[in-house]
């Protein structure tokens, strides 16, 4: 087991490793946890969680959170990227995003909680990266959405 939790790589797509020494998710939080899945949400939890969420060690670990996006079905503006040396920016619609984060104990694999919510702004994010066919982008996932849908479950006492 590697000392440092960022060296534990994206848990949710590798679990070849024997995590049973992992401390049990019992009584009351919090519980730390490290994320993995999609890379917006797993670079913003690194920014944005409560440094008590936040395991110092890989030993330290109880939660794994693998989250997953995808662009919802409601149009909330227009956001304009200039493309290379483009004087014409181009215009792409903005939709909300669906974000599902299933919550894994480490030391068993047991599925502890599937969180759902919808991003609620409508802030454009920077950068766009477009397909060769279908423009649109997602609306910006927020530190306080992220932490807003994870408190319980990494706060809470285990029922």
């Amino acid at each position: 087991m590697p000392d440092d939790p960022a060296d534990l790589g994206d848990l949710c797509e590798d679990r070849d490793l024997d995590y049973r020494t992992q401390t049990e998710y019992a009584g009351t939080g919090p519980h730390p946890i490290v994320m993995g899945g999609a890379v917006e949400v797993v670079v913003l939890s690194e920014e944005a969680f409560p440094v008590e969420w936040t395991p110092e060690t890989a030993s330290e670990v109880v939660l794994v959170g693998c989250a997953y996006e995808t662009l919802g079905d409601v149009e909330l503006r227009t956001c304009s990227y200039t493309l290379g040396t483009s004087t014409v920016p181009l215009r792409v619609p903005l939709y909300n995003r669906e974000v599902t984060i299933l919550v894994w104990e480490l030391r068993t694999w047991e599925l502890v909680e599937t969180v759902k919510f919808e991003t609620a702004g409508d802030d454009c994010p920077e950068t766009a990266i477009l397909g060769q066919e279908v423009y649109a982008v997602g609306a910006v996932i927020t530190a306080a959405e992220l932490t807003a849908a994870l408190e319980g479950v990494v706060t809470g006492a285990v029922p």
